[in-house]
């Protein structure tokens, strides 16, 4: 006799954070390197001095030997951090966990902390957990599909129906979800009952067959062709074809592309802040680096450094540290 322990028919989704064996001190985010490095240099120019002074002064507190062993302490654990720093540029990764390499930093309820964030979904009716997902996201942002996608899986249904708070608001994800069969009811942060989802349009003639199918090929194709499935007419209200405008970068724009990470330090030293498209970063007014922090849902990539503004003198905000906002395309903004 088999026992009906799930619905098979909705979800709901939450995150949890389980700590991992790593503390804090040995996880490094690109702001937390490029800052490190930034002291040590001046550590190292002070020991440099110091050594070049050493013969012409008398009654000095540190011998010759013991200034050449923290010079080259300094040099050594430089080298490494530059080394941290360059893998995680070159891998597009924003930190790097010593100890534990998979783990993140990311926020939980007591304040932050290096773990994992565990991603679990629960019977709607039984309330019998239906699977879960162990994922190093610091946020929830984006992960609806991923772990209802398994849940279909085990259940061997054709269209499963979930629900997520806020956290989990993501059009991108949810287009992907509803492409999958996955129908996502996710809370809104400005407090509406409908969400806009968009596809890429692709103009095609859609028979009964496709639209009466639960396939995720099948779904896919009708929502590109801006016909609604049967299976979502009781979820999608309607289907628009739109013009999206795509942002063109200005001329002036291109000089950037060709200066040199010098180059661009000193041009956002006249007032600017310069952008790096190729390693990611940007350059401040006071010639501070700026790591991305997030995507907006527009698409606008947002930039920060909490450990520069926090020591800067030149405040140009009256918030506590500066976000700057840039389009993928732009380079340049005063």
């Amino acid at each position: 006799m088999g026992l009906k322990l799930f619905s098979k028919s909705y979800i709901s989704i939450d995150g949890s954070k389980f700590k991992a064996v790593n503390a804090k001190d040995n996880n490094l985010t690109l702001s937390k390197l490029d800052d490190r490095i930034k002291r040590l240099d001046e550590h190292i120019s002070i020991y440099m001095e110091e050594l070049e002074a050493y013969d012409h002064e008398e009654g000095r507190r540190l011998s010759k030997d013991e200034l050449q062993r923290k010079l080259d302490v300094c040099k050594e654990r430089k080298e490494r951090y530059e080394g941290y720093r360059d893998t995680l540029e070159k891998s597009g990764e924003s930190q790097i966990s010593l100890t534990d390499p998979d783990s993140r930093l990311m926020k939980a309820n007591e304040g932050f902390c290096v773990g994992y964030n565990v991603q679990t979904a629960v019977d709607a009716e039984s309330h019998m957990i239906a699977g879960f997902l162990v994922t190093n996201s610091p946020t929830d942002h984006g992960q609806l599909t991923s772990v209802a996608s398994e849940v279909k899986a085990d259940y061997g249904v054709d269209v499963l129906e979930s629900t997520a708070d806020k956290g989990y608001e993501c059009p991108e994800d949810h287009a992907d979800a509803l492409a999958n069969g996955i129908v996502p009811n996710v809370i809104q942060r400005d407090g509406s009952c409908t969400e806009q989802v968009q596809f890429d349009y692709n103009e095609a003639t859609i028979t009964d067959a496709q639209k009466s199918s639960t396939n995720p090929e099948d779904l896919k194709a009708c929502l590109e062709a801006a016909v609604i499935p049967e299976a979502y007419k009781d979820f999608l209200t309607d289907a628009q074809i739109v013009e999206v405008k795509e942002y063109t970068s200005d001329v002036a724009e291109s000089a950037v592309l060709k200066m040199t990470p010098g180059q661009m330090r000193a041009k956002a030293l006249e007032g600017y802040f310069v952008r790096d498209a190729e390693r990611n970063l940007v350059y401040c007014p006071q010639g501070e680096i700026l790591r991305q922090k997030s995507i907006k849902r527009n698409g606008m990539i947002r930039y920060c450094n909490k450990l520069a503004c926090k020591k800067c003198k030149c405040k140009c905000t009256i918030q506590k540290f500066k976000e700057a906002d840039f389009n993928k395309d732009t380079l340049i903004k005063a």
